[in-house]
């Protein structure tokens, strides 16, 4: 499918410039106010695949970060095309889907000077339709 390819690549194009350290995302402070101790974490990394897509492994078996969410916390996402992006520590990658986080707002985060290509493609990426 031509249409599904595209989308793949463009999703992983703005993932990759994202990415970029001079964005500002990375190192960024957000909480998680899905868990019961929600606590400040740093953006790592933002994702080029979906959480339906974004596998790891658990006690020995695969599984896809939207089902894990569903399993666990019962919740299931409004916009499950929206990337994850990386909380973890070390070498451990932890993913949750770029809907469940929350921003921190005050001195914890600064904004970086940012391209219009880079603008750009972060509200394409981000943008949600509205619910009707």
């Amino acid at each position: 499918c031509t249409h599904g390819g595209k989308k793949n690549e463009d999703f992983q194009r703005s993932a990759r410039i994202l990415n970029q350290s001079r964005f500002g995302i990375k190192n960024m402070k957000v909480t998680t106010p899905h868990l019961q101790r929600p606590n400040e974490r740093k953006v790592r990394e933002i994702s080029d695949q979906s959480p339906k897509d974004t596998w790891f492994e658990l006690d020995g078996t695969w599984t896809n970060v939207q089902d894990y969410l569903q399993r666990k916390y019962q919740i299931w996402l409004k916009h499950p095309q929206l990337p994850c992006v990386d909380l973890g520590s070390g070498t451990r990658k932890d993913w949750v889907p770029v809907e469940l986080v929350e921003v921190l707002g005050g001195d914890r985060n600064f904004c970086k000077t940012v391209s219009d290509e880079m603008l750009g493609t972060l509200v394409k990426k981000l943008a949600v339709e509205p619910e009707q």
